[in-house]
């Protein structure tokens, strides 16, 4: 990755030395969390976004009694903001309490967006919670699952529902047993009832493939700029800085023209090959997750990777620490198994 950001500014230019070197400590950021963390992420992950949901759900009562979150939303926007917090306009800091966003569309919409700056980026994170939990727990649908799933239903993301639909149809096709299809066939059909009938799912897809040619508030309207910008630097990408966008800064961008497609968002940021090694190892790590946990179908690996995939369209988050996090589970798993398999081979007495 270092390399190529020195391709990148070499031949476009913008970025510089901070540009290259925000991104190495992000870079060893993630690495050492996970180093220190070791084989006990998963579990610590999915007991994180646990307080997360329940705390949330705190809030979302509080919404009954709107004179306390409305004093609540005062004291944070006073209090609680950050002082070196750089964002304005469409990027300006959300009021938190630190555990859970104050979002202004928990106040007009019902919607929940956890301790995120959004509720789609909560249903994301969720959604990892969700495939996660499957692989150490062994089964899709228990209890903390089903807590997931309502908190996922609350954000009243989309994509999040999407991404949710295509987890439990990864889990129920890894055989093929009567019941399972039974239970698929149903599900189809209360998805298609879902789209026809509730409006931030059917409506809102046909509204973001309308405005697409518009403007790149929309999922496919940002898919077709990052598409462009690709075209013309397929092989190492764009980059972080502002040459991507003729000169502008992201900060600067409002809502009609802020970028939000994750996958092809990094297809245009590193090009091809950084794009296809960027996926193997987060696969790769998916799956030795999965050894992790001893999951005996080999087809569950498509689970936690595939609703990452998918989330991935609707948010630009593949260059955050966390995201960065998850392509070393891989190495930092295999070494600690490598050091176990030495000490039971150094723990045999000699014959």
């Amino acid at each position: 990755m270092l390399v190529v950001e020195f391709l990148q500014v070499f031949l476009h230019g913008g970025g510089g030395i901070t540009l290259l070197a925000g991104t190495q400590l992000r870079l060893f950021t993630a690495y050492f969390c996970i180093f220190i963390i070791g084989d006990r992420f998963v579990k610590q992950y999915v007991r994180l976004m646990a307080f997360f949901t329940y705390v949330s759900f705190f809030f979302l009562i509080l919404w009954f009694f709107p004179g306390i979150l409305e004093a609540i939303r005062d004291v944070a926007s006073t209090y609680l903001l950050d002082p070196f917090d750089p964002g304005t306009g469409f990027y300006a800091e959300i009021p938190s309490v630190f555990v859970f966003a104050l979002e202004k569309t928990l106040f007009t919409d019902f919607r929940n967006p956890g301790p995120f700056w959004e509720p789609g980026a909560f249903s994301f994170f969720l959604n990892i919670a969700i495939a996660l939990n499957t692989l150490w727990k062994g089964k899709f649908f228990s209890r903390l699952n089903w807590v997931f799933m309502i908190a996922i239903v609350t954000t009243q993301s989309t994509a999040g529902l999407i991404a949710l639909f295509v987890l439990i149809l990864i889990y129920y096709t890894r055989s093929f047993q009567l019941s399972n299809a039974f239970f698929l066939i149903l599900f189809a059909i209360a998805g298609f009832y879902a789209y026809m009938n509730v409006s931030f799912i059917g409506e809102k897809l046909v509204e973001d493939i309308v405005l697409a040619e518009e403007t790149t508030t929309s999922r496919f309207g940002s898919a077709l700029a990052d598409i462009n910008d690709f075209s013309n630097s397929p092989w190492i990408g764009w980059g972080r800085g502002e040459s991507r966008y003729g000169g502008e800064l992201v900060l600067s961008f409002t809502k009609e023209n802020h970028r939000n497609n994750g996958i092809t968002g990094f297809l245009a940021t590193y090009g091809i090959p950084m794009f296809l090694i960027y996926f193997f190892y987060l696969f790769k790590s998916m799956r030795k997750v999965c050894d992790y946990f001893k999951v005996k179908s080999r087809h569950l690996v498509w689970l936690p990777f595939l609703g990452i995939f998918v989330m991935g369209f609707s948010q630009g988050v593949f260059t955050r620490p966390f995201f960065y996090a998850l392509i070393f589970i891989f190495p930092i798993l295999q070494l600690n198994q490598l050091s176990k398999d030495d000490k039971e081979v150094s723990s045999i007495p000699n014959l």
